[in-house]
């Protein structure tokens, strides 16, 4: 089981599935989807800079770093996110809204709730329903277009 902390400094292995452990505030471990070509790619890019560096590199096992090769903390997708919306004059919603925007579209397009709720670490289903009925009634609505679809096809 991986901690926030090693999740959060970058400490992910390609071919793992990491699961983060819950903290004492948040019980819920979470299942951490990512793609290994985006991690391989990554590893890559540390490397090349590396060999550009030479002696100035620092070692780390960190794949989240910044430009002074220290562990990227958790506030600088934050402050990223938020500088680039105002430059680009973009309302800025935070970091979280994504979270609701891929839970939202996960449903809409037919992942099933137990599986959203579990990605997102909930600790029930129940909980996630509470938060995306909206979702939820789409996705019905959805499903219940397409069989009236399927069922008009068939009809003589």
């Amino acid at each position: 089981m991986t901690t926030p902390e090693e999740f959060y400094y970058g400490n992910i292995i390609p071919n793992e599935i990491p699961i983060i452990k819950g903290s004492e505030y948040d019980t819920a471990n979470r299942l951490v989807v990512r793609h290994d070509e985006a991690l391989t790619a990554t590893q890559a890019e540390q490397k090349m800079n590396a060999e550009k560096c030479g002696d100035l590199w620092v070692n780390s096992d960190r794949l989240f770093i910044n430009r002074r090769v220290e562990p990227m903390r958790p506030y600088y997708p934050y402050k990223w996110l938020k500088d680039f919306c105002e430059r680009e004059g973009v309302p800025f919603k935070g970091l979280h809204s994504f979270r609701h925007t891929v839970a939202t579209q996960s449903i809409v397009n037919g992942a099933d709730v137990s599986t959203v709720s579990a990605l997102l670490g909930h600790s029930s289903v129940s909980t996630t329903l509470n938060i995306y009925t909206h979702a939820v009634r789409k996705a019905k609505a959805k499903a219940a277009n397409l069989m009236a679809g399927l069922i008009e096809e068939n009809d003589p």
